[in-house]
């Protein structure tokens, strides 16, 4: 757990120091800030052992962005998953993770193209599913949209990585979000 928590200090550091940098660097043009709501579809918790259906989950996401040229923006983000329940097991679970991102504006076109690669940190409470918890890979891939310059709309496919009792785990899902530009 203190082990988990250093990585997360850590990580929220980095994520301030480059957006500070970043800010710095593209002065002419300045970055935003994204609040997002997402609506987590069921979803798969793999591990070594055995797979258990994951009931719907909602996300709470912030990310800060700046524009790298005229069609990529880079940026950093956190996303806290609230806790989700399984399906088959009584319990619940949670990621809260730290990433960098990418996007790719499509020419004349409010559509852009996103890639997310950072750290989740996993949390259980279950009576079946016990042991001690570490986090692991996070990436995603996806599409999104900006509405009206103030709006964006997103699709996400992502994979959260992490170990319970020395078994891999992973966990699947794809993510419908909405939210404000600041």
């Amino acid at each position: 757990m203190k082990r988990t928590l250093i990585v997360l200090m850590v990580m929220a550091l980095m994520l301030f120091s480059f957006s500070a940098l970043a800010e710095a660097y593209t002065a002419q043009t300045a970055g935003n800030f994204e609040v997002k709501l997402g609506i987590d579809f069921g979803g798969d918790f793999d591990t070594d052992s055995d797979s258990y259906d994951v009931d719907m989950g909602y996300s709470l996401i912030g990310e800060y962005k700046y524009a790298y040229n005229q069609n990529i923006n880079l940026g950093a983000g956190l996303n806290y998953q609230f806790d989700r329940d399984f399906d088959d097991v009584d319990g619940d679970f949670s990621f809260t993770t730290v990433y960098a991102l990418g996007e790719y504006k499509v020419t004349d076109s409010p559509v852009y193209l996103i890639g997310h690669l950072g750290y989740g940190s996993l949390s259980v409470d279950s009576d079946v599913l016990t042991g001690d918890e570490s986090g692991g890979l996070y990436y995603a891939a996806g599409a999104g949209m900006t509405l009206d310059n103030d709006y964006v709309a997103e699709i996400l496919y992502s994979r959260n990585n992490g170990e319970l009792d020395d078994e891999d785990v992973e966990y699947d899902k794809f993510t419908i979000s909405v939210g404000m530009r600041f």
